[in-house]
């Protein structure tokens, strides 16, 4: 179910059409899609199912691929709030996710770190 859900969220946050100038229309829903919301409904799912203390409630607190999922979520929550133009908030998600458990997609992870850090005007820590 967490993978999936990650999965999913990331395919549509990757969408194009999510991204400036359409990015406003998407976000109140004024071409009927909600898509974006949904991906947050997954990623906080996602997110919650794969906390240490929620996973041990289910039996699942050493899983490897616990931190893995965890880290890819909290870099799902970085774009969605790039995306929504609250850059201090993705760069809290993207910084946690970069200490997580990402593996191979900490390149990523720090690609999208950077761009936050840079639209912030952060360029030491970019």
């Amino acid at each position: 179910l967490v993978s999936s859900g990650i999965s999913w969220s990331l395919e549509i946050l990757a969408d194009p059409s999510l991204w400036p100038p359409n990015v406003a229309n998407v976000w109140r829903g004024e071409d009927g899609c909600e898509r974006a919301d949904e991906a947050l409904e997954m990623l906080s799912l996602a997110e919650m199912l794969t906390r240490p203390d929620i996973a041990h409630s289910f039996g699942a607190p050493t899983t490897s691929t616990r931190g893995f999922l965890r880290s890819l979520a909290l870099s799902g929550f970085g774009t969605y709030y790039r995306l929504r133009s609250k850059t201090r908030v993705a760069v809290k998600y993207l910084e946690e996710a970069a200490e997580g458990h990402g593996a191979w997609a900490h390149p990523a992870i720090l690609m999208n770190l950077s761009a936050a850090y840079t639209s912030l005007h952060f360029s030491e820590k970019a």
